[in-house]
C-alpha cells in the first residue's frame, strides 16, 4: 500500500484544474484550514462522495501501565464514516 502526500495532491490538483501549484496549495491548505475549524467546533464536515469526518467525545479513563496508574482526560477524536459509494468502490 502507497501513501499519496500532500505534495503529490498539489500537483494533481494543479494538473487536473490546469492552475499553478502556488494556486493549488492555496486551496488545499484553506480547505484543511477550513476542515479542523469546523470540526474544532464540534461541527461534522461532509465530502462527498468520500463520506463524512464527526468529532466524537472520548470519555476519560485510567489505565495501569508501567507498574501505575495513569489517568487520559476526556477529549475528542476523529471519526470518518466512509459513504456507501466509497465502500463499494473499495470492493472491486
Amino acid at each position: 500500500m502507497t501513501v499519496m502526500t500532500k505534495r503529490e495532491i498539489i500537483v494533481a490538483m494543479a494538473e487536473a484544474a490546469d492552475i499553478s501549484q502556488v494556486k493549488a496549495k492555496a486551496a488545499l491548505e484553506k480547505f484543511l484550514d477550513l476542515t479542523a475549524n469546523s470540526l474544532a467546533h464540534g461541527e461534522s464536515v461532509a465530502l462527498s462522495p468520500l463520506g463524512t469526518l464527526k468529532p466524537v467525545a472520548t470519555a476519560a479513563r485510567t489505565y495501569q501501565g508501567f507498574g501505575r496508574e495513569t489517568v487520559v482526560p476526556a477529549h475528542y477524536r476523529v471519526k470518518f464514516n466512509p459513504s456507501q459509494k466509497l465502500k463499494e468502490a473499495l470492493k472491486r
